[in-house]
């Protein structure tokens, strides 16, 4: 079994190894996916749910920095789905509420793409 993944993510093969998470092979390929909990160094929780991904065939909006790559998997990042997403963190105009995090903060607008 080979630990290096081949994935698409918005229409662009990619390759990763296994146990990468989708946020990490995604930055690793210059691929933009908006965090707000996420911070080097720190394990990842995918509380905030700004980073959140759409997987063709899976029911269910995933966030990338704690989703694992799999072989195969097509990842979006800009959908419909994830436009119209109701967590009040994957809206459009996120600011940071936590001065330690400011530095990993950004407004994110998901209808960008």
């Amino acid at each position: 079994m080979s630990d290096v993944k081949t994935l698409v993510i918005d229409e662009k093969d990619v390759s990763g190894r296994a146990g990468q998470t989708i946020l990490e092979v995604a930055k690793e390929n210059g691929i933009d996916i908006p965090t707000l909990c996420h911070l080097d160094g720190l394990g990842d929780v995918g509380a905030c749910r700004l980073c959140l991904v759409e997987i063709k065939g899976s029911n269910k909006l995933l966030p990338a920095c704690v989703a694992t790559i799999e072989e195969g998997m097509e990842v979006s990042t800009a959908t419909e789905r994830l436009r119209n997403c109701s967590s009040p963190s994957a809206t459009t105009s996120v600011q940071c509420a936590w001065p330690t995090a400011t530095a990993n903060c950004r407004r994110w607008d998901r209808s960008r793409a």
